[in-house]
This record gives structure tokens, sequence and C-alpha cells, in this order.
């Protein structure tokens, strides 16, 4: 279009200068003028030139500096929706950190877009993003900022009308966005449609990088789209951890601890559980409460499974080739437990290390394992088919019963530590003295986990029925190279996953005080 209009421009010059130059040859051979005649023409003639030429740069640089603005414009809004796009939002993030400017960042994903394009079809999804452009906007104030990230996601620099931003004028304004968003269904080709969205807040720090608030309200995001339509999350700390969890499972960073268990009258070792822990390149040596929740509400929970699965059979294969027997514990969610194949591959799992199933023993919540539909049941079975053997984690927490325990093919139980930490105590003692009997009469294997006294070990010691053990009286977890030189064999340099101080052995917990580790 410019290029047009300038070649028209340039045509129209040369038609003029043509024109301009024939007055004055016809002038010049007038025979009835003079020089000064002609003189007097020329500078008439190329005034008006000059003029008109003058007027006609004027003209294309403006031309020019409107098509350089209109590029622009484009080059930094989207097309469809008007907003400003990513670049623009990214730069105007960047001011506002350059100039000091408090303010928060949120980031909106719809829910459930990719249907109404599939059903409705691609203009319907185009109407609806309009919509919600229009909405965003009608509902934020002048000193705000909306802009279409891409695709479905949305993005607003939250600025306040007056006052700083705090984190609690912050929420309530994302929460108002939030209701006004929603509030009516989008008019789709004649069809109502819910708007539905998920909000991720985050709240620009003190020489932040403005890239890293959007990634943190990003995160924010994902976790909200968890939590249901509607919701508000603010961005926290451990939820970037929860967006590392994926590398570092598959970069080695999760690595195995070790917690003995022992039969409580003899204190020989019967085998270990199997923990995990993060080896985080920045935040050091994290112990599972600070992220195993995370791995539960995520994507990864297969992964994270599988790779536990493997360190505690890479243990026991090790201990094998150093001529003893080490069961290991690996605690299974219900979502994992529930994947395709799962059994087949704990199997499989097992034939490539050369490890005999009956080493490994998987351990369930009591709560996960009452489900209700029988799938969980499905898989137990064809785990313990293979040779696996199954424990009741938490038992005495959830609401299962004995007969119902007694419907599924269960090795052992293991009673909360919640119970033998209120020892001395007649209540809970003749709970813990009520279970043990029940689980010994359907043929289970009763340990007692979270045992932290002497008081506590003698108790268990004078139930009727052995007892196994576990707790930091007898060990704390540990890496495999140290479970080895303390309880296995003398010397393990072989196996020195970690270079660690060697523990002094444990000694009988006859009195209070001798905890080895």
């Amino acid at each position: 279009m410019a290029q047009q209009a300038s070649g028209t421009r340039y045509g129209r010059l040369n038609l003029l200068i043509v024109a301009a130059v024939g007055v004055l040859l016809g002038v010049a051979r007038s025979p009835e003028v003079g020089a000064a005649a002609v003189a007097a023409t020329a500078l008439i003639v190329f005034g008006i030139v000059h003029v008109v030429v003058r007027r006609m740069l004027t003209s294309a640089r403006a031309a020019s500096e409107a098509a350089a603005a209109e590029v622009a414009h484009h080059g930094m809004h989207d097309r469809l929706t008007g907003l400003p796009n990513r670049d623009a939002f990214i730069s105007e993030l960047t001011e506002s950190v350059a100039a000091g400017e408090p303010l928060a960042v949120a980031v909106i994903d719809l829910n459930r877009f990719k249907l109404v394009n599939d059903t409705l079809g691609h203009r319907a999804g185009d109407e609806l993003l309009v919509t919600v452009a229009r909405r965003l906007t009608s509902v934020v104030n002048v000193r705000s900022m909306v802009a279409r990230l891409g695709g479905d996601e949305f993005a607003i620099i939250l600025r306040p009308a007056h006052g700083p931003p705090t984190m609690e004028r912050a929420i309530a304004r994302a929460e108002q966005i939030a209701t006004d968003l929603m509030s009516e269904p989008a008019m789709l080709d004649g069809i109502k449609v819910p708007v539905e969205a998920a909000f991720g807040l985050a709240l620009l720090e003190p020489h932040q990088d403005p890239v890293s608030v959007l990634a943190r309200a990003d995160m924010a995001m994902y976790a909200a789209k968890r939590s249901g339509t509607g919701a508000v999350r603010v961005f926290t700390p451990e939820m970037a951890l929860a967006a590392e969890l994926g590398d570092a499972i598959g970069s080695g960073q999760i690595v195995a601890y070790f917690q003995p268990k022992f039969a409580a009258e003899t204190l020989e070792l019967i085998g270990a559980e199997v923990l995990a822990r993060w080896k985080h390149p920045t935040l050091g040596l994290l112990n599972p409460g600070a992220f195993t929740h995370l791995v539960d509400v995520s994507d990864k929970v297969g992964k994270f499974t599988r790779c536990m699965l493997a360190l505690g059979l890479d243990a026991a294969a090790k201990a094998t080739r150093l001529g003893v027997e080490l069961p290991v514990a690996v605690n299974v969610s219900v979502r994992a437990l529930l994947e395709p194949g799962f059994a087949s591959a704990v199997a499989s799992m097992c034939v490539e290390r050369d490890v005999a199933p009956n080493l490994l023993t998987i351990e369930l919540t009591e709560s996960e394992v009452m489900d209700p539909s029988g799938l969980a049941s499905a898989v137990l079975h064809e785990l313990t088919a293979t040779g696996v053997k199954l424990s009741i984690d938490d038992f005495g927490t959830g609401y299962s019963s004995f007969a119902r325990l007694s419907d599924l093919p269960i090795n052992e139980v293991k009673i909360d530590q919640s119970f033998i930490h209120k020892v001395p105590d007649k209540t809970t003692e003749a709970i813990v003295r009520a279970i043990t009997e029940m689980s010994h009469g359907l043929g289970f294997r009763v340990i007692v986990e979270g045992v932290e006294s002497a008081e506590q070990f003698r108790f268990l010691t004078g139930l009727d029925g052995s007892v196994n053990v576990q707790g930091y009286l007898f060990g704390r977890p540990v890496p495999f190279a140290r479970l080895v030189s303390d309880h296995l064999v003398p010397k393990a340099s072989d196996f020195a996953d970690d270079a660690l101080p060697r523990l002094t052995p444990t000694a009988r917990p006859d009195t209070p005080g001798i905890v080895g580790g």
C-alpha cells in the first residue's frame, strides 16, 4: 500500500518537472520574450516546483512514519483481540521494574478452551477470546494493563488505583476480576457457553527479573487449574519446586535414604523402608516433607514412583551381590498404582535387576487401599501374584475394617506412629494391643513405626506375639552405604554412594538415650 502511494507521488513529480521544463522551453523559444522575462518565468516555475516537491516529500515522510507506526503497533499487539501481546507486556513490565513501581501480575488461562474449538469451531473460539479480552479490559482500572500472551492465556499488570499494592489487595482484586469475567456465559453462534478460567497471582518483589515474576504467576495459574474453575492461587516458593520436579527426577537429583526395620525381640534387621531425598542444586538436601506432597498433586506421580522403585530395587540387588538379603519397602500412591500396566512394570523391574519379587514390599496408606471402585484391589492381586508383598501404612488413622482387609492380599500392617507417641497411655496401649492381636490372627506381620524412646520399646516387647519396629531409636534414614556399613557388612567401600562418616553400631535400646544415628 505504501509502495503504491510512493510510486504515485513520484510519478506526479516527474510529470510536474516535465511540464515545468516544457513551459520554460516554450517561453525561451518565443521571439517576443526577452531574456529578463525568461529568467523571471524560470524563477516562478522553479519556485512552484520547489513548493510542490517539499509538500510531496513532507507527505511521503508522514506516510512512511504512519506505516512504520502501524507495523510497530501490529508487532506489539494481538491482531484478533487488539490487546497488547507478550512482547508489549514484557516491555511494560520491564519499564515498571526499572522505575521501582510496585505492582502484581495475574495470569489467566481459560478452562476447556480446546473443547470449544473442537465442538463449535475455531470461529467460536475466536469469539470467546474476544469476549474475554473485552470483559477483562472493562473491569481493570486505567492504570492496569491487559495483554493476550498467546492461545487462551491472558495476563494483567495490576496497579492499584491508589496506595501501594499488598498481597491481600491483589488477591481481592483478582478474585473480583474472576467473578466479573465468569459472571455470565458467552454467546457463541447463538449458544450460551460458560466462561471458566484459572488465575495465578504473583507480587513483584524489589529488583526482581520481570520474566521471573511472570513465570511465578504462570506457576500459580497451573496450581489454580488443579484446584478447579475460578480458583485464584498465589505463588509460593514450593510452586517453584513443583516446576523443577520433572528435571529433578530425570537428572538423578532424587536419591534414596533407607530407614532400617528390626524384629523387636532380637533386633535382627528385617529390611528397610526406601525414603526420598532431593539433592537440590541450590537448596541442598531436602527431606520428603518439603516436596512429596507436590508430587502427589502433579502429573509426575508415575515417574516419581518408578524412580523410587528403581532406587529400592537397585539397593536390594547391591546387597544380594554382597551375599545378604535386603528386603525393601517403597511407598506407592493409589494414583501410581492405577496407572495401566503397573503390576507388570514392577515385575519387569525385578527381573531386570535379578531381584526376587518377595524382597519388595509396596506400602499403601490405609485410606488409599480402601478404593470403593475395586480397581485398586484388582491391581493388588496382580502384584501379589508376582510375589511382591503388600503393606498397609499409617494403619489406624483411616476408616478400614479388618473384615475389609481380610479380602485383600495384605502381608503386613504398619501401626501409625501417632499411637506409639502417646505411650504411656492406657487407652492407646489397649488400641495398639488390639490391632496387634487381630493382625496376627489374620496372618499379618505387624510393624510399629515412630518408636523413639526406650519406654515405648519396652511396651512393645511386652505384647503377646512378635512385632517389628522402626524409628529413630534404632536408626534414622541413611544412604545405602551407611545402611550397609552399620547393619549388613563391616566394610562397604565398594558401595560408598556418599562420603559419610561411619555410625557407631546401634546398641540394644534397653535404656533411654542409646540412639544410633
